[in-house]
């Protein structure tokens, strides 16, 4: 009996445990598969998974019988090929979830660092750049420039003098030619031979093409970190943030989409429509005896009337809501 009991426990508390853990929950999974291509609503991609399977079933059973003409045979192998059709279908579905999810995680990631990169102070900034660079492995900081654009220092790196720039530009401004030119003459002014220019944007393609020639040239060497790849070297530095920061803000997508949806439902049941339902009502059913489709409108009818029930349902509930939430916010008042 102990033992029973143990068992049950254990599973008791692993699936409460499983409850917690919100990253592996149905609403996540959801998420990280969904596609702006894909437009399909959970109850139509039911009705899909379904139909694929009995269509697989009937195919291969329709099959079988044509060939063998025995029922009982068709359906045992129909049965099986839907089996290993389902638990093929299952391993691609966790592979596709898997891959999806890393992408879908890692953009919310990149988009959390450009969006608090946006916001930092120029102090901020100068501790957020030298973080990047100590844990890419650079030494002894020294201090050239600092604005709310353009945050420069050199460093040391593998036994070497590097100038490092970082211009923290919105997506749609990318770093000009003269602004490189004045990173050059920063670097020839201070005999550097390296650089590094990282930014939250990207570069011009003039500035591509100088950077390519000058090295060839003036034989200066200079990298140049766009907005990916700085957010690759951010990553590869675990400067990314934490699971629990993520998790909370595909939790904070999914309630503003589940929002948006309770609002569209309460536009179309709102209370003031109530008074168009039922009139729409009247007059369908009025008329509709009279028209060439007296089917159609009835039943058309009855779907505003519906409306006008539920309409005036809600009225009633949200109006006991509103009080109970006044009352509540009352109370609490008084207890400050």
């Amino acid at each position: 009996m102990s033992k029973t009991k143990d068992v049950l426990e254990f599973l008791l508390k692993q699936v409460r445990s499983y409850n917690q853990d919100r990253s592996t929950s149905r609403r996540f999974r959801n998420y990280y598969l969904s596609s702006k291509e894909d437009t399909r609503g959970d109850i139509a991609k039911v009705i899909d998974y379904a139909i694929s399977r009995i269509m697989v079933f009937f195919m291969v059973f329709i099959g079988i019988f044509i060939k063998s003409k025995k029922l009982s045979l068709a359906i045992v192998i129909a049965a099986v090929v839907v089996t290993i059709y389902h638990i093929l279908s299952i391993k691609a579905r966790y592979k596709k979830l898997e891959a999806m999810k890393r992408q879908k995680r890692r953009t919310i990631a990149c988009q959390k660092i450009y969006q608090e990169l946006m916001n930092y102070t120029v102090d901020e900034l100068k501790r957020y750049v030298i973080n990047i660079f100590t844990k890419a492995g650079f030494t002894s900081f020294n201090h050239r420039v600092s604005s709310h654009k353009v945050i420069t220092y050199d460093g040391i790196y593998n036994g070497q003098n590097i100038l490092m720039s970082t211009y923290i530009n919105k997506t749609d401004y990318f770093v000009e030619l003269k602004e490189l030119k004045e990173f050059i003459s920063l670097m020839k002014g201070s005999d550097i031979k390296n650089g590094i220019i990282m930014t939250s944007s990207d570069f011009t393609n003039d500035c591509y093409q100088y950077v390519e020639n000058l090295e060839k040239k003036a034989k200066l060497k200079i990298l140049l970190l766009n907005k990916d790849l700085m957010f690759h070297m951010i990553e590869k530095n675990d400067l990314f943030p934490s699971d629990e920061e993520i998790d909370e803000i595909v939790e904070n997508k999914i309630s503003r989409k589940e929002l948006i949806w309770k609002k569209y439902k309460a536009s179309f049941l709102a209370n003031r429509k109530s008074k168009g339902y039922f009139i729409l009502t009247l007059f369908l059913f009025v008329t509709g005896p009279y028209t060439p489709y007296p089917l159609y409108y009835m039943t058309v009818g009855g779907i505003t009337l519906a409306l006008t029930i539920i309409t005036l349902a809600m009225r009633m509930m949200y109006k006991k809501d509103d009080q109970d939430t006044w009352e509540h916010l009352n109370d609490m008042m008084k207890e400050l």
